[in-house]
């Protein structure tokens, strides 16, 4: 696929606007993460009675699912980000008012959250939110 300069799709922009170098050093670090993590985390896998691999895979999970969200953030507006964040830092908020009721502790933490099997914790979510 060649994109021009005087291409005006959709694609043709995002690629001419996006930066990257920034895009290319993700993938570097995300590729360096995978690396590490293979080589550090089988044995504690092991410990846990996981499969060896388990933090590996849940890792390159978790990777290729932040690509999506970053090319869905790399195509909107200056406004549109900050209305998103506006939106996130209130939802946010509210499930940290929340998670004093209804948070599950775990190592005498009430922080987290279960939901289908994933927890979270929802200040990690804010912590993006609050540097826009």
């Amino acid at each position: 696929m060649n994109i021009t300069r005087s291409d005006r799709s959709s694609l043709a922009l995002w690629w001419w606007t996006i930066d990257r170098y920034l895009l290319t050093s993700f993938f570097i670090l995300m590729m360096f993460g995978i690396l590490l993590v293979m080589a550090s985390s089988q044995h504690l896998a092991e410990n846990l009675n996981l499969p060896s691999h388990h933090f590996t895979i849940r890792h390159i999970l978790y990777g290729l699912l932040s690509v999506p969200i970053i090319i869905f953030f790399s195509v909107l507006n200056e406004r549109q980000i900050k209305i998103i964040c506006i939106l996130g830092i209130t939802i946010i908020t509210l499930l940290l008012l929340l998670i004093l009721f209804d948070g599950e502790k775990i190592k005498g933490a009430q922080r987290w959250f279960f939901i289908g099997g994933l927890s979270f914790q929802p200040s990690e979510i804010g912590k993006p939110l609050y540097v826009v």
